[in-house]
C-alpha cells in the first residue's frame, strides 16, 4: 500500500497535468487526469477525512469546463447503443444491438437501411457553441434569427400571407475559417429558441460518395430516410461539392446526373417539413451545380477574421499569458497579414502554449507562463496559414457574381 506522502506527491503531479491540458485546451486528456487524480484523492480521504474539501471541489469545477466541451459527445445518439437481442413478445427477431442506437431522449433509432449503416457517414459534433461563442459575423447571425428562429405567432403570419419558410442554408468560405462551428452554433440557438431539442446530425459528404455506380444514391436515400426519425433536425453536410459538383465540372464522372437528381428530390421532400433545416457547407461554391444552388435563397460566406476580431480572440485565448514585448494589436496586425484562419490561429495557440510551458520553471505556477514574440515567430513558421491567394480570388469572384 502506497503511503500517504506518495499519494500526495501523485496528486500534485497529476493535478498539475489536469492544469496543462486545461491551458492547451486538450481536454478528453485532462478529464482522463482529472478522474485519476479524484482517485488518488479518494484514497487520501481515507486518511485524512475532510481536510481535501476544497480540491475535490476544484477538480468538481475543472470537470465541469472539460464535459461542457466534451460531455455533450457523450450524450448523441451514436454512443449509446442498447441491447436490443431479446426476442419479442410475439416471438419475432428484434434488430441487433449494431442497427439500433438510443438518442439522449431514450428513442429508439434504426441506424441500418438495407445494407447501409448511415452511422459511417456522421461526425459526432464535439461542441455545442452558441453565437456568444463566435466573433464577429453579427449580420449573419441576424439572417439566421429573422429567418430560421421565428416564433409560432411570426410562423402562421407567414403562412397567412403564403410566404414560404426557408429551409436551406449554404456556408461557404476557404478552408479553417469555422462553417462548421458555426452550423453548430445555428443548431444550439435554434433549439434554445424553440425549447425543442434538435437533432444534429454532421455529414461528410466525401463519406456518402462510392465509387460504383447507383451506390451513392442508396447512401443519399438513406441518409434521408434516417433523418425521418426525428421531429426537429437539422441535417448538416460539409463539402457539400464532393456530391453537387455542377455536371458541366463532372462531365465525364458515371452517374453524376443520378446523384445529383437523386440529392435534390429528396431534399425537396426533406424541405416541405417545418421542423427540419439543412445546412450545407464548401469550401468551392463555384463548383455547385446551377440546379442546387437555385434552391438555396440563404447563402452566407464564413470569412477569414479580420484585425479586430483576431484581436478579441487574442486577449480571450493568450492575452493574459502575453509577454510584454508584444502587443494584442501588433500579434493581430502579425496574423491578418499571413490571413490566418480560425483553424490556423487554433494550432498555432496550442503550440504558443506549449513553449511558454516547456519555458516554465517546474515549480511555478501556471498563471507565470509567458509566450514571448520569438515563440510567437518561430511558431508562425512551425505553423504556417493555409491561405491560398488563388482560391481567395476565386471567392472574390463568386462573391461579386452572386450578390443578392
Amino acid at each position: 500500500m502506497a503511503s500517504l506522502n506518495d499519494l500526495k506527491h501523485s496528486y500534485i503531479a497529476v493535478k498539475k497535468d489536469v492544469e496543462t491540458y486545461l491551458f492547451v485546451e486538450d481536454y478528453a486528456s485532462a478529464k482522463k487526469a482529472i478522474e485519476e487524480a479524484v482517485k488518488l484523492l479518494n484514497e487520501i480521504n481515507k486518511r485524512e477525512p475532510h481536510k481535501w474539501d476544497a480540491a475535490f471541489e476544484s477538480l468538481k469545477k475543472y470537470y465541469a469546463v472539460c464535459k461542457a466541451k466534451l460531455g455533450e459527445a457523450e450524450l448523441k445518439q451514436y454512443d449509446k447503443k442498447k441491447d436490443l437481442s431479446k426476442k419479442k413478445e410475439d416471438g419475432s427477431d428484434n434488430k441487433g444491438q449494431d442497427d439500433i442506437l438510443v438518442n439522449e431522449s431514450g428513442q429508439e433509432i434504426q441506424t441500418k437501411f438495407g445494407d447501409i449503416d448511415v452511422t459511417a457517414f456522421f461526425d459526432v459534433a464535439s461542441s455545442h457553441p452558441t453565437f456568444d461563442d463566435i466573433i464577429g459575423m453579427e449580420k449573419e447571425k441576424d439572417i439566421i434569427r429573422d429567418n430560421f428562429m421565428l416564433s409560432d405567432a411570426m410562423r402562421k403570419k407567414k403562412e397567412e400571407m403564403e410566404i414560404e419558410s426557408e429551409s436551406f442554408i449554404l456556408l461557404y468560405g476557404l478552408p479553417g475559417t469555422g462553417k462548421t462551428y458555426f452550423a453548430q452554433a445555428v443548431a444550439t440557438e435554434m433549439e434554445k429558441a424553440s425549447g425543442n431539442h434538435i437533432e444534429f446530425l454532421s455529414v461528410v459528404s466525401t463519406r456518402v460518395k462510392d465509387s460504383k455506380v447507383g451506390h451513392t444514391e442508396k447512401n443519399i436515400n438513406a441518409i434521408f430516410d434516417y433523418t425521418k426519425q426525428f421531429e426537429h433536425v437539422i441535417l448538416f453536410m460539409d463539402e457539400i461539392d464532393a456530391l453537387l459538383t455542377s455536371r458541366q465540372l463532372a462531365s465525364g464522372e458515371p452517374g453524376h446526373e443520378g446523384v445529383i437528381a437523386t440529392f435534390l428530390q429528396r431534399l425537396g421532400g426533406f424541405s416541405a417539413n417545418k421542423n427540419l433545416l439543412f445546412i450545407a457547407a464548401t469550401n468551392t461554391p463555384y463548383k455547385l451545380d446551377s440546379a442546387a444552388l437555385s434552391r438555396c435563397s440563404t447563402r452566407l460566406e464564413v470569412p477569414l477574421p479580420t484585425k479586430e476580431l483576431l484581436k478579441i480572440s487574442i486577449q480571450r485565448k493568450i492575452g493574459s499569458y502575453l509577454h510584454e514585448e508584444i502587443s494584442i494589436d501588433e500579434l493581430a496586425g502579425l496574423l491578418e497579414s499571413k490571413h490566418y484562419s480560425n483553424r490556423d490561429i487554433k494550432m498555432l495557440f496550442k503550440d504558443l502554449k506549449l513553449q511558454a510551458l516547456k519555458a516554465l520553471p517546474e515549480d511555478a505556477p501556471v498563471s507565470e507562463a509567458r509566450i514571448t514574440k520569438e515563440m510567437v515567430l518561430q511558431g508562425m513558421l512551425d505553423h504556417p496559414s493555409a491561405y491560398s491567394a488563388s482560391e481567395a480570388e476565386k471567392l472574390r469572384q463568386y462573391r461579386e457574381e452572386n450578390k443578392y
